[in-house]
């Protein structure tokens, strides 16, 4: 299940096994040399062949040893990779800014085992188009200034098998000498704000199951970075609720699509959780619906503190209201409810205009992607269906969206 949760291209490199192999090998060779031995001691003496069985025996037991310690290798590097690539993907999808997921792309790629120099730039200032260096080397690979760089014009990605015997972009520092050089933009060709460099002493050091390592890595990046540029920009293009200051529900549409596709080509769940304030209607009858307008806006910024960076909190309408949970499944969105509940049961709504309104008690409900819901409506509809059960059950209840996918 796991290796199934994971690109395909995330699998043991080829620089593990030769190491098993090789050891193999040798002792195949000591143990065949062994045995070539007694064949002649055998046809100096006259000896029978029920004694050539011994030498035999340990060809074989030592071609298998060989082989089992090769495959041991090759498994104990496939989960090293694998726990790598999950270690990536649980740190990106924690990521609040573009600047925070490039330094994680940064970290998690000097971490592989390749012998390379990486330099990624980015704008970290749009207005004055500054731009930051995260690097693991001295010596830049090219002498361009990143606006300067082709690829900041036309995006795509540039690769150099060879540097020295090979043509190549004139901006690549003549210092290198040789080796091989891969160039990409990470941000996509509409918004084109970070390019990153990677430089091997080696040629052809980016053969295909290097770069589909990379791709991996890169990919999924890309996705997140656009996914928080939309992020952003909804959040200051669209219109938020007034009343609260939270999203709407035209935010909800776009961004609950966008994790799911990031969920999807990640691995990662995806949570939500619906909420609806207890007999709220009786606080608009009994005091007024300035006095209702003044306890939701109190119960946002309640439920808004205990939620993190990378969570989203929509007035869906009324006194309803959905949280988005990137990278979360049912078992932690639970313990984020029970989180709420503790911090709405002890704090007081603020008197409003002289008059103490009384303390608020929810209902919530939980769904899940892709345990239950494999779309954006289908996840809207069965935590609406979990939050009625709750409120079945009475008042400050929560339940998980439990039953089998509807066609």
């Amino acid at each position: 299940m796991l290796n199934s949760r994971f690109p395909a291209v995330i699998r043991p490199s080829r620089t593990e096994l030769p190491i098993g192999f090789y050891l193999s090998s040798f002792i195949i060779m000591l143990f065949s040399a062994m045995f070539y031995y007694f064949i002649i001691s055998s046809a100096a003496n006259q000896l029978n062949l029920w004694q050539f069985l011994p030498g035999i025996f340990i060809t074989l037991t030592a071609l298998l040893m060989g082989y089992a310690f090769g495959k041991r290798c090759a498994a104990s590097k496939g989960k090293k990779e694998i726990k790598l690539y999950r270690e990536f993907i649980q740190h990106l999808h924690r990521s609040y800014t573009e600047e925070d997921a490039y330094t994680i792309l940064f970290n998690h790629l000097k971490k592989l085992p390749l012998d390379l120099k990486i330099f990624l730039y980015y704008i970290d200032d749009p207005d004055t188009g500054k731009w930051t260096t995260l690097t693991n080397s001295d010596n830049p690979a090219c002498t361009a200034k990143p606006g300067e760089c082709p690829l900041y014009k036309t995006g795509g990605c540039y690769k150099v098998a060879d540097i020295q015997n090979t043509p190549h972009c004139h901006h690549l520092s003549p210092e290198k000498g040789g080796g091989s050089c891969f160039c990409i933009n990470i941000s996509g060709k509409e918004h084109i704000k970070s390019l990153l460099q990677i430089y091997s002493p080696n040629k052809n050091a980016f053969d295909p199951e290097t770069m589909a390592t990379l791709n991996a890595y890169i990919e999924i990046t890309r996705l997140l970075v656009n996914n928080r540029r939309c992020f952003h920009l909804l959040n200051k293009k669209v219109h938020t609720d007034k009343l609260t200051g939270l999203y709407n529900r035209y935010f909800l549409d776009q961004f609950l699509e966008n994790q799911i596709d990031a969920s999807t080509l990640s691995g990662q769940p995806l949570s939500i959780i619906f909420i609806d304030i207890d007999n709220f209607k009786q606080v608009n009858d009994m005091y007024g619906h300035h006095a209702g307008d003044h306890l939701l806006s109190c119960f946002s910024d309640i439920v808004v503190k205990c939620l993190r960076k990378s969570d989203a909190m929509v007035r869906y309408g009324g006194d309803e209201f959905i949280i988005i949970l990137p990278g979360t499944g049912a078992t932690e969105a639970k313990i984020i409810v029970e989180r709420i509940k503790n911090a709405i049961n002890s704090t007081e709504i603020p008197e409003f205009e002289g008059i103490r309104l009384p303390n608020i008690t929810c209902s919530f409900g939980i769904s899940s992607y892709p345990d239950t819901a494999q779309r954006a409506d289908e996840l809207i509809r069965q935590a609406d269906k979990a939050l009625y059960m709750a409120k079945h059950n009475g008042s400050n209840n929560s339940c998980v969206y439990a039953g089998s996918y509807e066609h």
